[in-house]
Order: C-alpha cells, then sequence, then structure tokens
C-alpha cells in the first residue's frame, strides 16, 4: 500500500524561540457527559496548571491511558470530546453518560 502525496499545509510562522510546553494532566470524566462534549476545556486546563495565571493555547491533545474511550480536543469550539472506542464504530459517548468512573491521562501540548 502506498500513501497519496504529502502536502503541505501550514506551518507556526511564529518565533522559532517560543515556548511549546509538554504538559501531563490527569482527570476523572463527566459525571453526565454533555453532547457534542465538555465546553471551555482550555480554560480548565489554565486553571487547573497554572492557577489561572496563563492563557495557553492547547495544539493538540495525546491520550495515554483512558480505558476504552478515545478523547479528540476540538480546538475550534474549545470542546474535549470523547468516542468509545469499545464499539466497532468509535461514536461520540451518549448525552448523559456516566464517565466519572475513567481515569483520563492526557499528555497536551501548548503554546
Amino acid at each position: 500500500m502506498t500513501i497519496g502525496t504529502i502536502t503541505e499545509g501550514s506551518k507556526n510562522q511564529g518565533n522559532p524561540s517560543d515556548p511549546i510546553f509538554v504538559v501531563d494532566v490527569s482527570f476523572t470524566g463527566d459525571t453526565s457527559y454533555p453532547s457534542d462534549g465538555t465546553p471551555g476545556f482550555q480554560a480548565l486546563v489554565n486553571a487547573a496548571v497554572f492557577g489561572g495565571k496563563s492563557s495557553l493555547e492547547i495544539l493538540a491533545i495525546m491520550d495515554f491511558s483512558c480505558g476504552q474511550y478515545i478523547p479528540y480536543y476540538d480546538k475550534d469550539n474549545d470542546k474535549l470530546l470523547v468516542f468509545d472506542g469499545g464499539h466497532a464504530t468509535w461514536a461520540e459517548v451518549g448525552n448523559g453518560t456516566a464517565l466519572n468512573g475513567t481515569t483520563f491521562k492526557l499528555t497536551l501540548l501548548m503554546k
């Protein structure tokens, strides 16, 4: 199998010395997952990790350990979405799903 031609999208044109922070976080999921994801995830992280004294932007998330769940950060809408990897369709978990029995361990790239 051969992948198609890789073309350049966009790249950071900022100062090459701008720091990128690698932040490990751990938290339990929502007691009642809201439809379309948990809003305000970036502010929640900044408050917990930096005491609200920072407004770092989340660039990407990587899951380290999340049980059967697959988290995805919707950067445009600042929401943490959770998909159920235990199903063949990998559908988003349903509204009201209790995720508080699962510990989500993530690595975040922030600037």
